[in-house]
């Protein structure tokens, strides 16, 4: 018989409980052994009984530690799991150690790695560029500035996305970071004070900062906390956002998604722009996991229902998204 090498129970059962330096060496010895393919699905399955949020704090460990072992041929081995944690942490290590003017071929190499699918990759660059600049009003502004002279940019995912997810979150700082404050009690902020080519962008991911906002002031995730972002919304761009996040919030479960829609607004209409990009992350997995798309749409009837269906179906999205007239939803 053939004797066939595989790397199953290589990863230690506690590794997650070890320090971020204990954990980086351990990945980039892993990387150096096996490859850094190998080495992720191995990560992978290692993470795979953690929650969401802790599965993107441990693809940021991995993407530092792949940067450090391959450098920037590294780039083609992070994908759109874990909400993007390995792009985020692998670009912004790029950026932070070769600057700014990597960032034009960083992007380039997105879009020859993913081809149409490039914007999680985009999206951690966006992370990386704020990171780098800092955190002030004029930091996240120039950061803006460099994502729109991009080729290939997204009004509202890619480098946006993550410019804006940066700012609020600080991700890249890791245990040093935190939710940003509201300026004076203004929940709308930076998105009323941006320029109007970027407010598409900012209401769309500021729901995400309205969620963990609440959930530091010791609000539990669930309905409660989901019906206090909705008050702060008043724009379908908000509405579409929160349908975008909730599923992170549910373990990608389509009737509780469902339900956190519903919580979010009293109105049908709201209802339908949340559910409808609800249905459209659980279909493409852009959240970072799969689901039964259709069945979020479920209770809708009619034109909201073949609204809602053309999404779950990702024939519409944000960046395809459908009209409304003055008639209703088309």
């Amino acid at each position: 018989g053939a004797l066939v090498q595989t790397h199953k129970n290589t990863v230690p059962a506690d590794l997650t409980s070890r320090s971020i330096p204990a954990q980086q060496a351990f990945w980039r010895e892993r990387i150096a052994t096996i490859g850094g393919s190998a080495a992720y699905e191995e990560f992978a399955r290692s993470i795979s009984a953690l929650s969401p949020q802790q599965q993107h704090s441990e693809a940021h460990i991995f993407g530092g530690a792949l940067y450090e072992a391959e450098g920037t041929d590294g780039l083609a081995v992070c994908d759109s799991r874990f909400s993007f944690g390995c792009f985020h942490e692998f670009l912004g290590e790029a950026i932070a150690n070769l600057g700014i003017g990597i960032v034009m071929s960083l992007n380039e190499g997105c879009k020859q790695v993913l081809g149409d699918n490039s914007l999680s990759c985009q999206h951690g660059i966006g992370h990386g560029v704020l990171a780098y600049l800092g955190y002030t009003d004029a930091d996240l502004n120039k950061a803006l500035g460099i994502c729109k002279s991009l080729p290939y940019s997204d009004p509202i995912g890619g480098c946006y996305a993550g410019v804006f997810m940066e700012y609020n979150l600080q991700t890249m700082l890791g245990v040093e970071g935190h939710v940003r404050q509201a300026p004076e009690g203004d929940m709308q902020f930076p998105c009323d004070a941006v320029s109007a080519s970027y407010k598409s962008a900012c209401y769309f991911w500021q729901p995400q900062w309205w969620h963990q906002s609440f959930m530091s002031a010791g609000m539990p995730d669930g309905a409660a906390v989901y019906a206090r972002v909705g008050a702060a919304a008043y724009t379908r761009t908000c509405y579409e956002g929160i349908g975008n996040y909730a599923p992170a919030s549910t373990n990608f479960d389509p009737a509780q998604t469902r339900a956190l829609c519903e919580a979010a607004s009293s109105d049908a209409t709201d209802q339908l722009y949340c559910k409808s990009l609800a249905a459209d992350s659980l279909f493409d997995g852009g959240a970072g996991k799969k689901g039964d798309s259709l069945a979020v749409c479920q209770g809708l009837t009619g034109t909201q229902y073949a609204y809602c269906a053309t999404y779950a179906n990702n024939k519409a999205n944000i960046a395809v998204p459908l009209m409304v007239d003055e008639e209703g939803i088309q």
